[in-house]
């Protein structure tokens, strides 16, 4: 199990909760797509916390590309989402999964920025 940062990099032993979690999942192999996040106190993601909160940083997880030697890149996002999401449904601290929300992007939008 390793987690791998879009330039190659190995970040597993940095980031032991996400690692944890991640090791836990009741699959075989697996490929899933996600952002390192930390939360401010307000449960607000924070990229530059990363760097100083290594050991509660999780994984948020927003695509599911691999999944027992089955290859699901081809297969619609929407599918891939209900299978990320059932993989996910007992998971532990340290993964979470991108809700996706349907219906005006440019309302969540706004609402997001007012998040901050």
């Amino acid at each position: 199990m390793r987690l791998i940062t879009r330039k190659g990099h190995d970040f597993t032993a940095r980031l032991p909760l996400a690692t944890a979690a991640v090791a836990a999942l009741p699959a075989r192999s697996f490929l899933i797509d996600g952002e390192a996040i930390a939360c401010d106190d307000n449960g607000l993601a924070v990229f530059e916390m990363i760097r100083h909160r290594h050991h509660d940083v999780e994984l948020c997880a927003f695509d599911l590309l691999e999944i027992d030697g089955a290859d699901l890149r081809s297969s619609p996002i929407e599918e891939r989402k209900r299978t990320l999401a059932r993989l996910l449904r007992r998971s532990n601290p340290g993964i979470v999964l991108n809700e996706h929300f349907d219906g005006d992007g440019a309302g969540v939008y706004r609402h997001a920025c007012a998040l901050g």
